[in-house]
């Protein structure tokens, strides 16, 4: 969200979905699913992760890491959380 005291959602126009996915993709070897309109239709963020179901606990934690870089590298260090 953009903001956290008031949990406005990040407007489309910024395409900070897209963008987490663009980065993880190409900086960090991780494919998220990217998608929009998650607060009133239209604004708001959501990025899903689907590994498959024989992930091990290592791969999940790998998965945390990158996703948590990646946000953190679009966002900055305190956005993750």
């Amino acid at each position: 969200m953009e903001d956290k005291a008031t949990k406005a959602p990040f407007p489309a126009e910024q395409k900070v979905a897209p963008t987490v996915h663009a980065v993880a993709l190409r900086d960090h070897s991780l494919s998220l699913i990217p998608s929009t309109g998650m607060a009133n239709g239209k604004d708001g963020d959501i990025l899903q992760i689907a590994p498959p179901y024989n992930v091990t606990r290592e791969e999940v934690d790998l998965i945390v890491e990158r996703s948590a870089a990646a946000i953190e590298q679009v966002l900055g260090p305190s956005s993750s959380p």
